[in-house]
């Protein structure tokens, strides 16, 4: 039998621990994808990771993870940059990735 071992404490858990602790964090990162996507109401919604860290009240580990996620999955795009008033450093915009709709991809089908 394989030992598992939990990656913060280094502690030894059962398999049915890790299941378990799998299916939380799951849980959790599709509440927190849902709680930065749910900003984005449009395509002409352009926000940055700063934005969504005060939108959302997440801590700013967990909004960059989030991000890099639906950047990865195609869900985001970068769609710019803006520079910070405050610290002179320049931000990626992120938006909502173009999709066609399935009308238009059937339309461009039929042609």
């Amino acid at each position: 039998m394989e030992q598992i071992y939990s990656t913060p404490s280094d502690r030894r858990m059962s398999e049915t621990q890790a299941a378990s602790h799998d299916a939380i964090t799951n849980a959790k990162r599709v509440v927190q994808n849902d709680m930065v996507m749910s900003h984005f109401t449009g395509p002409a919604v352009k926000l940055t990771r700063w934005d969504l860290f005060y939108r959302t009240n997440l801590p700013m580990g967990s909004v960059c993870r989030v991000a890099r996620g639906l950047l990865d999955a195609g869900r985001l795009t970068v769609s710019g940059e803006r520079k910070c008033e405050a610290t002179g450093a320049w931000q990626e915009l992120l938006s909502l990735a173009d999709e066609p709709s399935s009308a238009a991809a059937a339309m461009a089908a039929a042609q």
